[in-house]
C-alpha cells in the first residue's frame, strides 16, 4: 500500500512541477522576481526526490524527511495567505488557523 502512495505522490509531483514549468516558461524573468517561487520549485522537487529515495530505498533518513515536511509546510502556509490577502478579517482567521 505504501509503494502505491509513493508512485501516486511521484506523479502528482511531476505534474505539479510541469505546472510550474510552463508558467516559468509564460513569463521567465516575473517568475524568478518573485521569491517565493524558488520555495515551490524546492518543496516540489525535494518532496519527489525524496519519494523516489524512499521508493527505491525501502527507506529514507530522517533529516531529508524533516527537510521536505518544512518546505511544504512554508509552501502551505504561503498559499493559504494569499488566498487571505484580500481581508483583513480573512488574514487574522488563516493566521489563528496555522497557530
Amino acid at each position: 500500500m505504501s509503494k502505491i502512495l509513493l508512485i501516486i505522490s511521484i506523479v502528482l509531483g511531476f505534474w505539479y512541477l510541469l505546472v510550474e514549468i510552463r508558467d516559468m516558461i509564460s513569463s521567465y524573468k516575473a517568475y524568478f522576481e518573485i521569491s517565493w517561487n524558488y520555495l515551490d520549485l524546492s518543496a516540489i522537487i525535494s518532496a519527489i526526490v525524496t519519494s523516489i529515495a524512499w521508493l527505491i530505498n525501502g527507506s529514507v533518513p530522517i533529516g531529508a524527511l524533516t527537510f521536505t515536511t518544512l518546505l511544504l509546510e512554508l509552501k502551505f502556509i504561503n498559499i493559504l495567505d494569499s488566498s487571505c490577502y484580500d481581508s483583513e478579517y480573512c488574514r487574522q482567521s488563516c493566521s489563528f488557523s496555522i497557530i
